[in-house]
């Protein structure tokens, strides 16, 4: 699960933001289903939610190195 919350300024309220995928391991070509929740205390309205998902690798050859691939991303208005 990822999480972000955003704290405005000249206001006490937040926006905060959950996303989660309904499992942890996918298999190549199938399609991934992402849960977002969000809950807006704020007085702003959000125009826009961009959800990425990327996957990580550690590789080792003759040093470990982690790389990540972005495998997925939607922006929705």
């Amino acid at each position: 699960m990822a999480e972000n919350s955003r704290h405005f300024l000249m206001s006490d309220r937040s926006l905060h933001l959950e996303a989660s995928l309904d499992k942890e391991l996918y298999y190549h070509g199938e399609p991934i289903s992402v849960n977002v929740h969000v809950t807006n205390n704020s007085s702003k309205s959000v125009k826009k939610v961009k959800v990425a998902v990327r996957q990580y690798a550690d590789i080792c050859l003759f040093s470990t190195a982690q790389y990540k691939c972005p495998v997925a991303q939607i922006e929705q208005e």
